[in-house]
């Protein structure tokens, strides 16, 4: 079982990951955008980042909570494992949308060649 502090430094990692991650998916949206612009979901990109900055929010709560009282350790328990199973849904989000652009960029260049055989320009 963990400590208090033990505790406090992991979230404190998990504050600082967080951060990476909304960083990389707003630099990955920013690229995604200028490439494919009005083809992509504006309002899906913005709810993905939305959702890190939830965690974000939700992992600084839990930091001020375990930082101004003592928890015992069922809470502890609780808490990492909340922590755990937001960690694997936010992979699992970030491998959909990698694909969701890769499909994306496919796409494009199927209906380009498509369109190149049958003399159209394509900007």
């Amino acid at each position: 079982m963990k400590t208090k502090e033990e505790i406090i430094v992991l979230l404190r990692q998990k504050e600082a990951e967080l951060a990476e991650e909304l960083r990389k998916m707003e630099e990955f949206h920013k690229a995604a955008w200028e490439q494919y612009g009005s083809e992509l979901c504006a309002g899906e990109m913005l709810d993905n980042e939305r959702k890190v900055v939830k965690n974000i929010e939700r992992n600084k709560k839990l930091l001020d909570y375990f930082n101004r009282r003592g928890v015992d350790d069922l809470e502890i328990r609780f808490f990492l494992e909340t922590i755990r199973e937001s960690d694997a849904k936010a992979e699992s989000e970030i491998a959909f949308w990698q694909k969701q652009l890769l499909y994306s960029q496919e796409n494009r260049l199927f209906w380009e060649e498509i369109a190149k055989i049958a003399g159209i320009k394509v900007k």
